[in-house]
């Protein structure tokens, strides 16, 4: 840095005047003495030292441009512009107009455009998303009021910062805390890898794997006991992973309602239910969990075990110790039960689940008129086939209610106890939830309309002709017809032509009804 006296002489006055700066050399003799100048930077800086003045010519760019303040408040330099840009094309916009003008004087036929324009790709609305991990969402969330000590040891667990007496100490306080430590030492040092590798052999699973029971404890400790951190981290099917959402979407996106689509878009993508945002008492909770499942369910341990196994199997839930479910404060229980010719019991004060998920933003339901209307479609198809035989044909989707995914921050809320030494956070729509059928509703529809589309379609016959040659049909003559008349609201399903009218498909809940005089 050059520091140049102006008192002592003037001929460094001269020398920054011959500088080429935005100020201009001129603006130099009206600068009161106590200031600093800049050269690269075109900025003054005023002084407040009393002593001889200083013109301090620095070579340093500063962050940021400084306007002129004067050491007199009086004294007014005038803001300067910033310099004009040297871009030929300074924006999208400046871009455009140039495309323009340059299209209004060159072309000559009015029919053919000289400048391209980008045609670029139809948009899927809403196709457009992360299809691997369920994100978090505000509207999807249950809590305990209250904190405790218990409540918040899995996330010191997790920490690290505990020692061996540490661990001593804290398997001291409680009983469960004397079971739960040494537990946890034994988890430390799982490789957790394989929950998130694909279960090539889960069809012969037989009961549920210890083992891998242990790796999802351990990870879920290391989570810090966030549920929706442990589905996050599996992956695969407890969040759909492998699914083209994109592709089912633009399928089937002019095709079916709006609605429809809307509620599809939001269950592949966001999960279920569309709103549950609960926070439940302490007291409630604990005396859920003290209770445990009813008497029904732990009596039929054959049937439980087997259920659960499938739904272990199925990637339907995710087991873990059941000793980490009383320590988090993000779960809860649904009490189980086996209904076997008895009625349901509950207290008065029990905070049920249903009674505290909204429905109004789900899919609207309509299968509740399907056996009807298909009762109606016989009654037509006998009006004009009097003496023909009526082939009947059901095909059941396995699991529907379960298709759906539970959203991964609420996979604890609707989690279980199964009374075999596991809980069960749920990953996918469990039964008897008052928003499980609408969950399905849209795909139920879009089903419906699809085979309505593809009926006819003969390639299809030959594709899945080994299918249908399983089917066993009853060809049989049982007797007498049952004999019927036309009338305005059933007029058969001939028209005037003699030719078969389209008649709509039938899916009641998760069952296809078909009805055909003879088959292919």
């Amino acid at each position: 840095m050059i520091v140049l006296n102006l008192a002592e002489t003037e001929e460094s006055v001269s020398q920054v005047r011959q500088q080429q700066t935005p100020f201009g050399a001129d603006m130099l003799t009206s600068l009161p003495s106590k200031h600093y100048f800049s050269a690269s930077s075109a900025s003054f800086v005023t002084t407040t030292t009393t002593r001889k003045s200083h013109l301090q010519l620095s070579t340093q760019t500063p962050r940021t441009s400084q306007s002129v303040v004067p050491s007199n408040p009086q004294t007014i330099i005038p803001k300067l512009s910033s310099p004009a840009s040297t871009r030929l094309v300074r924006d999208a916009a400046h871009s455009g107009r140039i495309l323009d003008n340059y299209e209004a004087i060159h072309r000559q036929d009015p029919s053919v455009p000289i400048v391209t324009v980008a045609q670029g790709k139809k948009e899927i609305v809403g196709t457009k998303r992360d299809a691997k991990v369920m994100p978090p969402r505000m509207t999807a969330a249950y809590r305990v009021e209250k904190l405790n000590l218990e409540l918040i040891i899995l996330p010191v667990f997790a920490s690290g910062f505990l020692d061996i007496e540490s661990y001593e100490s804290i398997a001291l306080m409680t009983k469960r805390l004397h079971r739960l430590v040494p537990k946890h030492l034994g988890w430390m040092n799982l490789n957790t890898a394989c929950l998130r590798q694909p279960r090539l052999d889960y069809a012969q699973q037989e009961a549920i794997q210890q083992d891998r029971v242990n790796m999802a404890s351990a990870q879920f400790i290391r989570t810090g006991g966030d549920p929706g951190k442990l589905v996050r981290f599996c992956q695969q099917e407890f969040t759909l992973q492998h699914l083209n959402r994109e592709e089912i979407l633009a399928r089937v996106k002019d095709l079916i309602s709006v609605d429809d689509y809307r509620q599809m878009e939001r269950i592949l993508y966001e999960g279920c239910p569309a709103e549950f945002n609960y926070e439940e008492s302490n007291s409630s909770r604990s005396r859920s969990f003290e209770r445990g499942n009813l008497p029904t369910f732990t009596r039929n341990m054959d049937k439980v075990r087997k259920a659960m196994n499938k739904e272990d199997r199925l990637s339907h839930v995710i087991a873990v110790d059941e000793d980490l479910a009383y320590f988090l404060h993000i779960v809860d229980i649904l009490l189980k039960e086996l209904l076997i010719n008895q009625t349901r019991v509950s207290r008065f004060d029990d905070v049920m689940l249903n009674d505290v998920t909204p429905t109004d933003k789900e899919a609207t339901i309509t299968f509740g008129q399907t056996e009807r209307l298909f009762d109606r479609d016989l009654y037509n198809l006998r009006v004009s086939y009097p003496d023909a035989l009526v082939l009947l044909a059901t095909v059941d989707v396995a699991s529907c209610y379960k298709f759906p995914r539970i959203h991964p921050d609420l996979a604890g809320a609707f989690g279980f106890f199964d009374s075999q030494g596991f809980y069960h956070l749920a990953t996918a729509m469990v039964f008897g939830s008052v928003v499980s059928a609408n969950q399905w509703e849209p795909f139920r529809r879009t089903i419906e309309y699809l085979s309505q589309l593809f009926k006819d379609r003969e390639d299809l016959v030959l594709k899945h002709r080994a299918y249908l040659d399983m089917i066993d049909w009853d060809e049989e003559d049982h007797g007498p017809n049952v004999q019927v008349k036309a009338c305005k609201l059933c007029p058969g399903v001939l028209d005037e032509d003699g030719n078969e009218v389209k008649r709509p498909a039938r899916f009641y809940v998760d069952d296809a009804l078909i009805a055909a005089i003879g088959r292919m």
